[in-house]
């Protein structure tokens, strides 16, 4: 599976959501701080949306801290529909949309906190 991961901001959690994949045999392709660009949330949503309109990623994941406008930018995007996600439960139904933005939860829930097992990372299955 390709899938493009971006955020306005580098944080742990993005830092644990870039390689898990990677670990499970996916491409993973990143923007933002964590590839070395500086990006607002409007650019990074555009940019994940239109990786994945044009087919050059499967899926998209974005963080940023509430999400929304990253969700906003994302669906004026032709062809995408960007579920926003806070929660483990909530980011496995976004992975429908193809496009799932996340609000950067490191002030709830520490993916990294949980036991491996729990680590759920919408539509990247293991191989």
């Amino acid at each position: 599976m390709k899938l493009a991961l971006g955020s306005d901001e580098k944080t742990g959690l993005i830092d644990f959501v870039l390689e898990e994949p990677r670990k499970r045999g996916h491409n993973v392709s990143a923007y933002g701080p964590m590839a070395g660009e500086q990006m607002g949330w409007p650019d990074v949503g555009e940019k994940i949306g239109l990786e994945v309109s044009s087919g050059r990623a499967d899926q998209g994941i974005a963080f940023c801290w509430t999400g929304t406008g990253v969700c906003i930018a994302a669906n004026k995007v032709p062809g995408v529909r960007a579920a926003l996600c806070w929660d483990a439960g909530l980011s496995w139904r976004g992975c429908f949309s193809r496009l799932v933005f996340v609000a950067d939860p490191e002030p709830f829930v520490l993916l990294s906190q949980l036991r491996p097992q729990e680590h759920c990372i919408p539509g990247i299955p293991a191989k």
